[in-house]
């Protein structure tokens, strides 16, 4: 497979794979609009909250889907990867579950790195017992 080929298969490569922003991230629970269940959803899950900008530039991008994003704390280089769970955040904000802010070393409102990545789908997976 060729070094380009290569790249836009595994690492999102095209126009998508470009959109970056930086947002002041907090936790799930300071974000107001939501009901509890919605908090929950967002605390206990593997997505995050977006404000709508994101979702307009990604609209006119050639995205795929799932959309997928690749968190990273610039300060420490943490870095993990997930899915949105909504597009409600305010302006300049997005919002992590607890766990999240926890691995990424991340205190309330520090600014993150948000990155659109297209990553390939497992086609395999193998569970063991413990007991």
């Amino acid at each position: 497979m060729h070094q380009e080929a290569f790249l836009e298969r595994f690492m999102g490569g095209g126009g998508a794979a470009n959109f970056e922003t930086r947002l002041r991230c907090f936790s799930a629970v300071y974000f107001d609009r939501g009901d509890r269940k919605k908090i929950n959803e967002l605390n206990y899950g593997g997505k995050i909250l977006l404000p709508n900008s994101v979702l307009d530039q990604l609209v006119r991008l050639n995205i795929q889907y799932p959309m997928l994003f690749k968190i990273t704390n610039r300060t420490v280089q943490r870095v993990t990867h997930c899915g949105v769970l909504e597009f409600l955040a305010e302006e300049g904000k997005c919002y992590l579950p607890s766990w999240m802010m926890e691995h990424l070393h991340l205190d309330e409102g520090a600014q993150v790195s948000i990155q659109y990545v297209n990553l390939p789908s497992a086609t395999y997976a193998k569970f063991k017992p413990i007991s």
